[in-house]
């Protein structure tokens, strides 16, 4: 790979002042680890039906572990939060 990294200011000092700052950040970079390169797949969104028995506690044992505070994240997902219920049947989303 191959990366281009482009710097502006507003005054002739930004220069010297940020160069330092800006080559750190880019020697910081480096390839992801398997266990980073494993966790960086995007979650999906998936719409699902609930039946009457359904909750978001429920649901969030399906959601993937690196997802924090999944009952939040789902109800954040269906318009329910920070307190709403799942309504007793129909499309619900969920992540995977």
């Amino acid at each position: 790979y191959a990366w281009h990294f482009t710097g502006a200011g507003r005054t002739s000092g930004a220069f010297e002042h940020f160069d330092e700052h800006f080559l750190d950040t880019a020697a910081s970079l480096r390839g992801l680890k398997p266990a980073e390169r494993e966790r960086a797949h995007p979650l999906e969104i998936r719409i699902v039906e609930a039946d009457r028995f359904a909750s978001y506690e429920a649901l969030a044992k399906g959601v993937p572990e690196r997802v924090a505070h999944p009952v939040d994240r789902l109800r954040l997902l269906n318009g329910d939060y920070p307190e709403g219920r799942l309504r007793s049947s129909g499309p619900v989303k969920t992540l995977r």
